[in-house]
């Protein structure tokens, strides 16, 4: 009981303690997850890096406000990778969230994507 308590306990002075702002949840979790780091780096590189850029910090961006803070955090170093002019590879398929039927779609499409650029595209 005791145990229970002092989780609950810690519980509430997280939230209490938590900055307030417009979201219902927003700064809760900040300290916790990096979502946003990559929006001062900007984007300086090659017209393809840029691109990747723009793209990761889109996406980092949606998934921040849908509350999956994971994915957040996982593009916005992307987005991180590709301002720094480094080299970022594309997740695997089997790292994502898809049916059976869906994952050699998408293996297909990477690896004829990764055919395409190999031939300078």
């Amino acid at each position: 009981m005791k145990t229970k308590s002092l989780i609950l306990g810690a519980c509430a002075a997280l939230l209490v303690a938590s900055q307030v702002s417009a979201g219902p949840l927003d700064g809760i979790f900040s300290g916790w997850f990096d979502t946003d780091s990559a929006e001062e780096l900007g984007a300086n590189g090659t017209d393809f890096g840029n691109a990747l850029y723009r793209g990761y910090s889109s996406l980092a961006d949606e998934r921040d406000g849908a509350f999956d803070l994971t994915d957040a955090e996982h593009f916005n170093h992307k987005a991180r990778a590709a301002a720094r002019r480094s080299a970022v590879q594309p997740d695997a398929v089997a790292d994502r969230d898809l049916t059976d039927e869906q994952m050699p779609m998408f293996q297909d499409a990477l690896d004829r994507m990764r055919i395409a650029f190999e031939r300078g595209a």
